[in-house]
């Protein structure tokens, strides 16, 4: 065939891509056309300067996709283009013999190496055999050592017992009424105060140190942004991975305190734009950890229950948790669709009837220049005209530009807070990022709230009680004492 491996490669390659061949057919169709115009018109009528033309455009691109194809400019024959199956038959086994030659050298080389191992195994066996010798010598001399020792040890036992002791008792001890130390009153006593001090002072220097959030009400005091709502703190739940908290509890219990608490918030959300819709938003936190993106599961399946079309976008690409929430695999997410490689409508996943997801994707090298270019604006005004509503879960605000960059193409963010979590040098920060950005903010929410850390010192156990029961399709709850926030 006077091929190289390389040359088959290409011509099998553009002779079994689509593109290639259908610019090839359409150019060969133009010549066609343009040989019988030219039996019958002159080299001047605009109809052989139209198909000149169009054959002149169809090379063009034909050499466009050639290169692009095989990734070189190099020109490359039309007769090359297309070939017969018998060649292209050929040119395959010619690129299949060329593998198996590289794989049977690469498993001679391993197999040599093998031999040699083993040859220098073999060459140290006599001086193995040597020492194993010099070993068991060794050996028999320290049993009979041994033996010897053990024998002598049994006669000076024998020796010591017949030998008889020559002390005698002179007079008896005395024995003191109390005794002198220590004195235990005294040194509970002291113990005690010792400890308070000590219990004290460790508090208060634990204290000085810990700038985290204790409530809601001092992060509201910082932020001074709405409060729109708060999640009491879910309940655990255990799985093969240990004690961890529920990851959808509007979905898998309606009628707990957090779901409770989602329905509000989603009724908060529809009153904190009065002159229009609320359709997209963007969910972010200052740091990691204060649970932004339970709190966007949540909220989705709170406003897909309503009926509405929702949309939940995990944009964080450098650390995705969508994916894992719902159980869902990420091959495929908003990185491939902000490239070109896919369509919002093939990589939108279906988590509930009126609920879809699109999962972060493959974590790109770049997430700020993917999030920074038109696609993402093209990609949400998409987004808006199929579903009602669009939630984004975004990347932390103090540690990277990403959240900042999707805030200026949605309606508002909403700040989620955890007290415990958060700190006061956090907190500022991003109150000074958004302060600077000029986007606008919903408000927040507080997650994770305990009685401890509540709003005001109340603590909202549930409107339902602890214990459901559900007998001839009715539910019975027992209603239990209700605190307000």
């Amino acid at each position: 065939m006077k091929l190289n491996t390389d040359t088959a490669v290409e011509l099998t390659t553009l002779s079994q891509s689509p593109g290639v061949q259908q610019v090839l057919t359409e150019y060969q169709k133009v010549q066609d056309e343009l040989a019988v115009a030219r039996t019958r018109l002159t080299e001047d009528n605009p109809k052989i300067i139209n198909l000149e033309n169009q054959a002149v455009a169809l090379k063009n691109q034909l050499e466009g996709r050639v290169a692009q194809t095989i990734g070189n400019s190099e020109y490359m024959p039309e007769q090359n283009l297309q070939i017969g199956n018998l060649k292209q038959t050929l040119t395959e086994n010619l690129v299949k013999s060329e593998v198996e030659r590289l794989a049977l050298t690469n498993q001679v080389a391993e197999l040599k190496q093998v031999l040699l191992v083993n040859k220098n195994r073999l060459d140290s066996l006599p001086r193995l055999e040597q020492q194993q010798l010099q070993l068991q010598r060794q050996l028999k001399v320290a049993q009979v050592t041994y033996e010897q020792l053990s024998k002598q040890l049994q006669e000076v036992e024998v020796v010591e017992n017949q030998n008889v002791g020559n002390a005698r008792v002179i007079s008896e001890a005395l024995v003191a009424d109390k005794s002198v130390s220590p004195i235990i009153p005294l040194n509970l006593a002291l113990g005690g105060i010792l400890g308070i001090i000590l219990g004290a002072g460790t508090a208060l220097v634990l204290e000085s140190i810990d700038n985290s959030l204790k409530t809601v009400e001092e992060a509201k005091r910082l932020l001074d942004y709405p409060l729109l709502g708060a999640i009491p703190q879910a309940e655990k739940a255990k799985g093969s991975e240990g004690v961890g908290e529920v990851e959808l509890p509007v979905l898998n219990n309606p009628y707990s305190p957090v779901s409770s608490a989602f329905e509000m918030l989603q009724t908060n959300l529809s009153f904190s734009i009065s002159d229009k819709m609320l359709k997209v938003i963007a969910i972010s936190s200052s740091i990691p950890g204060e649970g932004k993106s339970f709190v966007a599961a949540n909220l989705a399946v709170a406003v897909a229950q309503l009926g509405r079309r929702v949309l939940l976008v995990d944009a964080d690409m450098r650390r995705p948790r969508q994916h894992k929430i719902w159980e869902q695999n990420n091959l495929v997410g908003l990185s491939n669709i902000l490239v070109g490689q896919t369509e919002l409508q093939t990589t939108s996943k279906e988590a509930l009837m009126t609920l879809d997801i699109i999962t972060a994707g493959t974590i790109p090298p770049n997430p700020a220049a993917l999030l920074n270019s038109q696609r993402i604006a093209t990609f949400i005004k998409e987004a808006t005209q199929e579903y009602d509503f669009v939630i984004i879960d975004c990347p932390p605000l103090t540690l990277v530009a990403d959240a900042l960059m999707l805030s200026k193409l949605v309606d508002g963010i909403l700040l989620v807070v955890r007290p415990g979590v958060a700190n006061t040098g956090s907190v500022n920060a991003t109150k000074m990022l958004l302060e600077q950005s000029g986007h606008q903010v919903l408000g927040m929410v507080a997650n994770g709230v305990t009685p401890e850390s509540s709003y005001g010192g109340y603590y909202a156990k549930s409107y339902y009680g602890a214990k459901q029961s559900h007998k001839n399709g009715k539910v019975d709850a027992s209603i239990s004492k209700i605190r307000i926030l």
